[in-house]
């Protein structure tokens, strides 16, 4: 079009009227010329033929005429008077010529010419013989042209028709959801059963981005900010992804559970072209599989209360009441069976039999209760030492038989022996007044011939006898002394004779310093036998950890501590179920290996400050492991100001077993549970209170494992509580259920918006909003802080981006940081990163830190605040005044900001210990180059007086409360200019 129309302007493109307007003047010329010379000859009838010729044969010509200068009609051809029609002056036109006719230089006449309209007697043919109409022509074909074109494109380039009609028929039959993607994740082809699943229509879907579609995480994992959608990893690394658990909310507010597969689709150079994901709805399988587990458990519920029914049953005929071991009946039963059984498969079994030494003396000296305490004592002393599968039975008054099934005599000896020591090292006989019990032991094999039970019964009882004769306290096996010949007789006898007298009575050559040095020594022996024996008292012997014993007076001393400073005490009873599976399946050796390493990696969890007793002894009261029996510990908790890192310790617990433990090649899953007890909540006895997180642990291990449960109704709600705010936490950070709050800090000088404070709420769905302290140390203990804290961050250097543009360039922010953050390796980058995001100077950013972080690691927590001090970054002191710091600290750190506790706020004035410590603070902080910023400031007297003491910045509900960024945005914009000296009051 431009084109022609340039051509037109310089008249190199053809126009049909120009052309004819030319032939009109030449034929108009060529005719006057004629009529003058022919009527210069008078030849008057030549020029009416000529014009009759002309007017018939010229259809552009519609009529002519000859008119002689009086007005007259000398010739007329066709309808000249209804075509001859000419404006009031008489002027020619297009149209309508006039060639004036000469005789002798004088005008004898004009020809008049009326032509047709030189483009056509319409519009249309106007239009059609211009060179507009023919530009018109070009545009409407150009335009169709386009049109023609641009479908064609488009065509090509839908979405939809790069996958054949006949392959999304094809997938359209599969009851799996189908998508097939380009290489930028855009959606070419969806299947009915994807577009049924989502809710939304399959054109709908196309050319959209998967990853846009309205998924949510169902992990902590998957809330990473590098965390890749399964078929983004499946474009990007031409991987294929398996099994990826996603959730969907669809537009009917109803959520679906996808099991995801993704590939990679690669052409013929190897490139990825794109992904197949294949969509499996799992939602109603795992609502099935909910409804069956609730009637599993409901069914294995009822199993539990029947076969608790029969094993009541059971025990009222089978255990004895006093020590819950068989009664001889029952132990004859089993002991026969299992005899049976080890003849057929060849296996070994072996029979030990235990008597308490001296027990009739403990009877007569001390009365038969105390006879039964010790008893029972003794009692659980052997169970903990025993596997499940071992058979114990009170055979008569203080004797007892136990019977090991598959076990080797070496392993039997030092079950033997730990049951021997454990029985000789207890000290609750203490409180009856004894001062210590022992116990013989005499073992017999299978082996050893006996023909029935009674036999290796009578043969162990020998082995017991013979412990008996030679001291007592000792392990005896009938194997060892089969074979002895009369030699032990012959000795027994000489030494009844007397012949070692004479030795004894020869003092002739006795050596006194020697004897001085034999009782020394022996006082020496005797002092490590104590310590020994001390030791043996109150430490488990295979892990080296306290006992149970050894615990109940480390945690009267840690109560006692706790009531003279305030102090809570918890004692979690820990239950590792996996132990007796190790047990019967690996042997002893192995299941003392689980417990050992399994000590170890509890002790690693626990917080810096945690001591892990262990054979050397403590070095604190803070915390505590011990062995409770063979497959549980207790942990001590001291000190606590609060119940809430107990709850930490309890997650840090469940995480530390989430990996298995290793155990002669094998991965051994933990399984676990944890009741605790709290002092002063629950009781102020030390016993008590161990008892009390048994009692919580049992209940627990009848909720299912990897449960917890407090022995307090009040702390287990909150326990139950803190595990839901959690889980909303996960959701709202799903969800963008935050939004950060700013509160104006005011130059109290220059009555001027300095700065504000960036502060997270949650607009929980069902509580509403909820202030940073409401969950921060949920997130804190969970770990989510990390995430939570980078994101404020962000929100807040991106505030201010847009505040220095629109506002002021000289705004700043604060944002707090947490202990997790500033622990964080990667927080000056991810500072640097931010503000080199939205090019914001640093000079702009303040980061809040509080006196007790920097407390936590003042080496580390200097080294990171001094690199972002170095770049530009401002670091305040939080709270300042009521925690450790002191301004000698002060010095160690790069501080810029001093912000003094609200608490010295209330009654500031000139005569109160407040306003002393508060003019201190501005003083020092002010010589050592620092700004002073006093919080909580409500009242205008406040002010007034902060103002008189020269302190620098105000912040408080009398400046302005916590606000939406456009609150604060209009009160900026309202007050960032104010030089008026009065108090600036953003809330009104």
């Amino acid at each position: 079009m431009s084109i022609l129309l340039i051509g037109q302007s310089l008249g190199i493109v053809p126009d049909k009227s120009h052309s004819l307007l030319e032939n009109r003047k030449n034929i108009t010329e060529i005719l006057a010329i004629q009529f003058a010379l022919a009527a210069e000859k008078n030849d008057f009838i030549q020029i009416e033929k000529t014009l009759n010729i002309l007017v018939n044969r010229n259809l552009d010509i519609l009529s002519g005429a000859v008119r002689k200068s009086d007005g007259v009609f000398f010739a007329v051809v066709g309808a000249h008077d209804e075509y001859w029609q000419i404006n009031e002056n008489n002027a020619p036109s297009l149209t309508h010529i006039q060639v004036p006719i000469f005789q002798d230089d004088q005008i004898w006449g004009v020809v008049e010419i009326s032509f047709a309209p030189l483009l056509g007697n319409n519009l249309l043919e106007e239009i059609k013989n211009s060179f507009w109409g023919f530009m018109l022509f070009v545009a409407v074909s150009g335009l169709f042209g386009h049109l023609l074109m641009l479908k064609r494109a488009l065509k090509e380039l839908d979405p939809s028709g790069v996958v054949p009609q006949r392959i999304k028929s094809a997938f359209d039959t599969l009851t799996e959801g189908i998508l097939i993607l380009d290489e930028q994740g855009r959606i070419l082809l969806a299947n009915n059963a994807f577009s049924q699943k989502v809710a939304l229509p399959s054109d709908s879907l196309i050319g959209k981005e998967v990853s846009k579609l309205n998924w949510e995480k169902s992990s902590v994992e998957q809330l990473k900010e590098d965390w890749p959608y399964p078929w983004a990893e499946s474009l990007k690394k031409r991987k294929i992804q398996t099994r990826i658990r996603l959730n969907f909310n669809s537009t009917r507010q109803d959520k679906s559970i996808f099991m995801i597969n993704s590939a990679p689709i690669l052409g013929n150079d190897n490139q990825c072209k794109g992904a197949l994901v294949t969509f499996d709805d799992v939602t109603e399988i795992e609502e099935n599989n909910l409804k069956l587990d609730l009637m599993l458990k409901n069914l294995e519920s009822s199993r539990n209360e029947i076969s608790r029914q029969n094993n009541e049953l059971k025990k009222l005929a089978e255990i004895d009441p006093l020590t819950g071991f068989y009664n001889r009946r029952a132990l004859t039963s089993y002991f026969n069976e299992a005899f049976n059984l080890s003849r057929e498969q060849g296996s070994n079994l072996i029979c030990i039999m235990l008597d308490i030494d001296h027990f009739k003396s403990v009877n007569d000296n001390y009365g038969h209760q105390v006879g039964d305490e010790v008893i029972k004592l003794v009692t659980i002393i052997s169970r903990e030492s025993l596997r499940d599968t071992d058979i114990v039975g009170r055979y008569g008054g203080e004797e007892f038989c136990l019977v090991l099934l598959n076990i080797d005599i070496e392993t039997a000896l030092k079950i033997a022996e730990r049951i021997r020591t454990n029985v000789m090292n207890a000290t609750t006989y203490h409180a009856f007044g004894i001062e210590r019990v022992t116990i013989s032991l005499g073992i017999s094999l299978i082996t050893d011939g006996a023909q029935d039970i009674n036999g290796m019964i009578d043969l162990a009882d020998k082995a017991l006898y013979y412990s008996k004769k030679n001291g007592r306290n000792r392990v005896t096996v009938w194997r060892d002394i089969a074979q002895e010949d009369s030699s032990a007789d012959t000795v027994d006898n000489a030494e009844k004779s007397g012949t070692s007298v004479a030795v004894v009575n020869d003092t002739a050559n006795i050596d006194i310093n020697q004897l001085i040095g034999k009782i020394k020594e022996l006082e020496q022996l005797n002092e490590k036998q104590q310590k020994l024996i001390e030791h043996h008292t109150s430490y488990d012997s295979g892990t080296g950890l306290l006992n149970r014993f050894g615990l109940q007076e480390r945690l009267k001393t840690a109560i006692s501590y706790a009531t003279r400073s305030g102090c809570y005490v918890a004692i979690l009873s820990l239950s590792l179920n996996s132990y007796q599976r190790v047990y019967n399946t690996l042997g002893y050796e192995a299941a003392e290996k689980f417990i050992v390493d399994a000590s170890r990696r509890i002790s690693s969890i626990l917080r810096t400050t945690d001591v892990v007793s262990s054979g050397t002894g403590t070095t604190g009261l803070d915390s505590m492991l011990s062995r409770k029996n063979e497959s549980g510990f207790y942990i001590l908790l001291s000190e606590l100001k609060r119940s809430e890192p107990i709850t930490q310790i309890i997650n840090r617990i469940y995480l530390a077993f989430n990996q298995a433990l290793i155990i002669e090649g094998f991965n051994i899953n933990t399984d676990s549970a944890i009741g605790v007890s709290i002092y002063p909540i629950d009781d102020l006895n030390a016993a008590n209170l161990l008892s009390y997180a048994d009692l919580a642990l049992n209940n627990a291990e009848s909720s299912g494992i990897g449960k917890c449960q407090f022995y307090s109704k009040e702390i287990n709600h909150q326990y139950l509580s803190e595990i839901q705010l959690e889980s909303d936490l996960i959701r709202a950070i799903e969800q963008s259920e935050f939004e950060v709050f700013y509160q104006p800090i005011v130059d109290i000088e220059h009555n001027v918006i300095s700065k504000f404070e960036a502060l997270l709420r949650w607009h929980h769905p069902e509580k509403g909003i909820l202030t940073a302290a409401d969950f921060i140390g949920v997130a804190e203990r969970s770990g989510l802080i990390l995430h939570i804290g980078d994101w404020v961050l962000r929100e807040a250097i991106k505030q201010l981006a847009i505040w220095r543009k629109e506002v002021s360039d000289e705004i700043q922010i604060s944002v707090n940081i947490s202990a997790a953050q500033l622990q964080f390796e990667g927080l000056v980058g991810k500072v640097i990163s931010y503000l080199r995001e939205y090019e914001v100077p640093l000079k702009n950013l303040v980061l809040e830190i509080t006196e007790s972080m920097i407390m936590q690691s003042i080496e580390g927590s200097a080294q990171l605040l001094n690199k972002l001090h170095d770049m530009g970054v401002q670091i305040a002191l939080d709270d300042f005044g009521v925690g450790y710091a002191s301004f000698q600290y002060l010095q160690k750190f790069p501080i810029d900001i001093v912000k003094i506790d609200r608490s010295f706020m209330s009654d500031i004035n000139e005569d109160t210990d407040n306003n002393a410590i508060v003019l201190a603070i501005i003083e020092m902080s002010k010589k050592m180059g620092m700004t002073v910023v006093a919080e909580g400031v409500e009242t205008e007297k406040q002010f007034k007086h902060l103002c008189k003491l020269k302190c620098d910045e105000a912040q408080g509900y009398l400046l302005g409360h916590p606000m939406p960024k456009e609150h604060a945005y209009s009160a900026l914009k309202r007050l960032n200019l104010a030089t008026e000296r009065q108090f600036v009051v953003v809330n009104q």
